[in-house]
This record gives structure tokens, sequence and C-alpha cells, in this order.
């Protein structure tokens, strides 16, 4: 079983999830998301919620990742139970942005992250181990801040972090620099 958690960013999610929810339902027909989020600051809203969660695996999306193609889902599957007897693994990202630097497992398309390599925490769609991204986050920080403040957590964290070499699931970005993209939002309108 699959579940899926999209962390939605208050400010913005009035316009964002109506096309969230139209490019998900075509893309991963069958497949049913939960929607979290709050008034909160980004990760206190995440910490609250992933602290609650039934279960120790999650695929994570943000609201304004719109699906652009259909999700291979037997893949998406394979990472989820990957993850869940390989307790060493802290999460697997489902699309090569960036891509894993090192070979790892009998998967050809599943790499793993060097502790060096840029980007080794990212929000792009990724399936987490909930323990290791609340390891992860900290109070009071947005999005954004996981990323760019996370990095350095993830690795000195004891965490392995994979990844895909194709994409399982991708996306085009609505939102750019807190502003929805008018070239995706045409796109969106003309599915």
């Amino acid at each position: 079983m699959i579940t899926v958690t999209v962390m939605a960013h208050t400010k913005t999610m009035a316009s964002t999830l109506p096309h969230f929810r139209k490019m998900f339902a075509k893309n991963w027909q069958g497949q049913s998301f939960t929607i979290a989020g709050s008034d909160k600051v980004w990760s206190d809203a995440a910490i609250d919620y992933f602290s609650t969660l039934d279960g120790n695996v999650t695929v994570l999306m943000l609201d304004d990742y719109l699906l652009s193609d259909h999700v291979d889902h037997h893949k998406v599957n394979l990472c989820c139970n990957y993850l869940r007897v390989h307790l060493e693994i802290g999460c697997i990202r489902l699309n090569p942005c960036p891509g894993p630097e090192m070979d790892y497992s009998e998967f050809p398309w599943l790499g793993e992250f060097s502790r060096t390599q840029d980007y080794i925490l990212s929000l792009q769609p990724t399936v987490w181990r909930v323990s290791c991204l609340i390891d992860l986050m900290r109070e009071g920080e947005s999005a954004h801040d996981l990323e760019r403040l996370g990095q350095q957590r993830a690795r000195d964290s004891k965490w392995r972090f994979l990844g895909t070499r194709e994409n399982l699931i991708s996306i085009n970005n609505l939102m750019r620099m807190g502003d929805i993209d008018p070239a995706v939002l045409d796109w969106v309108n003309s599915q």
C-alpha cells in the first residue's frame, strides 16, 4: 500500500490544490492522498502531522508540484516496500533532479547519494521514512529552509539517501518565486 501525503503551503494552497487534484487524478489513477498543512510555519505543521501518521513510510509531495505524466505505480510501490525492509535508508527520491552519484542495490534504476552531493535532501517527490524526515526537520523552518539548511543535517545523519535514475513521478512546478507560473497554468488548463 502506498500512502501519499501532500504538504500544503497555506498561503498558496487555495490556488494550487485545485490544479494539484486535477493532475493527480489524471496521472495517478486509483491512488488517494492526504492533504496536511495548517496556519503554522511549514515545518511545525509537518512535524505535527508526521508525528501522528499511522505508518512508517509515506510519499511526500508539495502542493505546487503537479504531476505531469503517468506515475510508475509499480516502481513507486517497490520503493515503498524496499524502504520498509531496509531500515538504514531514510528516503528514496522518485525523480532524478539531481540523480544519485553512486550505484546501489539490485535495481539498476536506483542509486545512492554521496554525502558530499548537492541536494542530498530535497522536497521533490520522495518516499520518506517518517522518522528520518522528522529527524531532519527543525521547528520554525519553511520548506525552502529545510532544503537549504537540512543539507548538512542530512550529511551528518545516520541515514542513507537513495534516488531513482529515471522519473517515477514527473512534475511541473506551478509556483515560481511565490507566484503562479503562467506557462504552467496554461499547460494545466490545456489538459
